[in-house]
């Protein structure tokens, strides 16, 4: 009933058709194309899917599915990698009376199964051995169709089985064997060397007794470029189908199929999509880092609001249309018509930029499957207006970074202008009054793109085409030196998944830096060294901790990477440690309580807290310090946040192999070795 006639004439120099007109609403029927960009015409290769039943083979080896995949074409038959040809010529002995050979006879061809024979085959629905369908209905099933000659499969030797034709010495065999479900088509276990087939005849069925869409099979033989017409009966638009196939394609080779179905997904008003394809993309490296891939064209049968009058006419009588039961198989002008004219409608609305792209030129195969990636890729919704209100601001960023901002930031920005001015000197040290006006424009540089992060999606759709523009000056932005020189400190100010996907995607991760210098200093009880962890500690704290306690600072010299190099040295943290005297033979011991170690609160999440305290570890070893003890202050709320503030906290001294002291449950030790 469905039956689309595609035609893509950028696919090839001349023409490409593809064809998938199903006689009975199945889509097991493949035309696959090669797409070879040369002068010559490239004919369309049949595969003609089928279900080889193994209802009473291995049910652990087929996963109980009752069935494997078997593939008929000109060229031969196969299950799974095991495949015989057609056609071959194998030469006889002559014998003579004798005794001697006297020379060798060729036999004539084998004899091809015609491709009526396999479509009828590929096309038996209704059968007795149904592959996973009759595993569910049950054996009673099989029994009554075979004994009511309800049959319409077909048996064939085995790929394995050098014989041909059905046994000899029992030709009624086979039709026993199909009454009382005995179909096998695996392989006897141990033979990976020689393998030998358990059954020496396969009974053949439609192809969706075991994957309706033939899709299975073109993964199976890693096509770069596949179109699936989803034609199968689906009133719910549940994509049965489709999850069969993407299942059992993961199962069996490993292979991620992602694609967004969402927009052929009819809404509950008036039960329109708003396409009539999806993009989707083939991962066949099971290592997942998308070095190996192949791009999907999804169609299925729906209805957008822009089909020809006829379309729209038959649907007001045809409530169904166009997934009207499959078990009408007598359908009029009216109908045939509507379903072929539907397809041809949107096989062209899916792939109406190749004329806008082709421009009197030849487009590559893999231009035309980019090119319908790129004008299907699905964006997630709402997305248009966040757009809008995005732009404004961008635009109103850089007004005041034309007015306000330092004339090296721009240049950072847009290393373009100094092409166009080349008389004008390069970009020298900035003053402390540039860096400061820089530092205020990063803040809310940054501050922009974390909403354009979360308002569309980047994390999950950052190679939206629609995205392009705002993924290209990000990186303008994130690869200025002055932005790699102060995001260390920024990025504690945003959110942890915000700061992945800049690490991950604009190279800011720490070890994309050039190795920032860092140490760590001992001072004599006093007076705190001034720099931001002092001025932090004095706003907070005001006073210094009790006792005789020695200070350490942890201070980072970031440097700007850029031509001249120009450094920037930022006091990271402090750390007030009571220090037990040096005696001989007598352990040395460094005290500190939780809220006597200082990171400023700008810095929490980046990282610092870490590494200053690997830091002051080795500064405290190498001063002679044997045991170190960290003394947590009592709780003075017990809310689900204080709680998970205080197992944060023991977590994070963990990390550095502090243990919980099992006289002092508020109290973390560890040795230094």
């Amino acid at each position: 009933r469905w039956r689309d006639d595609i035609e893509l004439r950028a696919l090839s120099p001349t023409a490409v058709e593809l064809a998938a007109d199903r006689a009975k609403s199945k889509g097991d029927r493949v035309y696959a194309n090669g797409g070879s960009n040369q002068s010559s015409r490239v004919l369309p290769l049949h595969l003609v899917c089928c279900a080889a039943n193994d209802l009473s083979g291995d049910h652990l080896g087929n996963l109980s599915r009752g069935s494997r995949s078997a593939v008929l074409s000109k060229f031969g038959f196969a299950i799974g990698n095991h495949w015989k040809p057609w056609e071959g010529k194998n030469e006889e002995e002559k014998v003579g009376s004798d005794g001697k050979k006297k020379e060798k006879k060729k036999k004539s061809p084998r004899k091809t199964l015609g491709l009526g024979s396999a479509i009828t085959a590929s096309a038996a629905a209704f059968n007795s051995n149904m592959g996973s369908l009759s595993m569910t209905l049950g054996a009673g099933v099989t029994f009554l169709c075979t004994a009511l000659n309800l049959r319409l499969g077909l048996w064939l030797p085995h790929p394995l089985n050098a014989s041909h034709g059905p046994p000899a010495w029992m030709p009624g065999l086979l039709f026993f064997k199909e009454m009382f479900g005995d179909t096998k088509c695996g392989l006897r276990r141990g033979g990976t060397e020689n393998p030998e087939p358990i059954a020496s005849n396969v009974h053949l069925s439609d192809g969706a007794h075991f994957e309706n869409l033939a899709l299975y099979e073109l993964v199976r033989r890693h096509c770069r470029y596949i179109i699936v017409s989803d034609c199968g009966a689906d009133p719910e638009v549940t994509f049965d189908d489709f999850g069969n196939a993407v299942r059992r394609i993961r199962e069996d080779f490993g292979v991620e199929i992602e694609v967004d179905l969402a927009p052929l997904k009819p809404n509950a008003t008036d039960r329109l999509s708003t396409q009539h394809v999806a993009v989707g993309t083939i991962s066949y490296d099971p290592s997942g880092d998308q070095k190996d891939t192949g791009i999907l064209l999804y169609f299925k049968p729906t209805l957008t609001g822009d089909e020809p009058c006829d379309i729209t006419q038959y649907k007001s009588r045809n409530e169904d249309f166009p997934h009207e039961s499959t078990g009408d198989q007598f359908y009029d002008e009216a109908q045939w018509e509507s379903y072929r004219r539907l397809g041809e409608h949107a096989a062209r609305s899916a792939l109406h930029f190749v004329d806008r792209e082709r421009r009197g030129a030849v487009l590559s195969v893999d231009a035309v499957f980019n090119g319908a990636r790129w004008e299907w890729y699905q964006a997630p919704e709402r997305l248009k207006e966040k757009f809008i209100e995005l732009t404004g601001r961008l635009s109103a960023l850089e007004a005041a970074l034309r007015e306000k901002a330092p004339r090296k930031l721009v240049r950072e920005m847009y290393p373009e202008l100094h092409t166009m001015d080349p008389d004008d000197p390069s970009v020298s040290l900035m003053t402390s009054e540039e860096m400061r006006q820089t530092l205020h424009f990063l803040v809310q540089i940054i501050q922009l793109m974390e909403d354009v992060w979360v308002s569309c999606h980047l994390d999950t759709h950052f190679n939206d085409p629609n995205n392009l523009g705002w993924m290209n000056t990000f990186q303008r932005w994130a690869y200025t030196p002055s932005f790699r020189l102060w995001w260390p400190l920024l990025k504690s100010m945003y959110g942890s998944k915000f700061r992945r996907f800049m690490e991950e995607r604009l190279d800011l991760a720490d070890e994309d830096y050039p190795e920032t210098k860092s140490a760590v200093t001992f001072h004599s009880p006093g007076a705190i060294p001034p720099g931001l962890a002092q001025t932090y500690w004095a706003r907070m704290r005001e006073k210094l901790p009790a006792g005789i306690k020695q200070i350490f600072t942890y201070d980072l010299d970031l440097t700007l990477q850029s031509e001249p190099l120009q450094t920037c040295s930022v006091q990271g943290g402090l750390a007030f440690v009571g220090l037990s005297p040096r005696a001989p033979a007598t352990p040395r011991i460094a005290v500190w309580r939780d809220n006597e170690f200082f990171v400023p609160p700008g810095l929490w999440g980046s990282g610092i807290g870490s590494a200053f305290l690997s830091s002051l570890l080795l500064k405290l070893k190498s001063m002679g310090v044997t045991t170190c003890a960290v003394s947590l202050t009592e709780q003075k709320r017990t809310d689900l946040a204080s709680r998970q503030q205080r197992s944060d906290l023991i977590a994070f001294y963990k990390r550095a192999e502090f243990k919980l002291d099992r006289k002092d449950r508020h109290r973390l030790v560890r040795e230094l070795k």
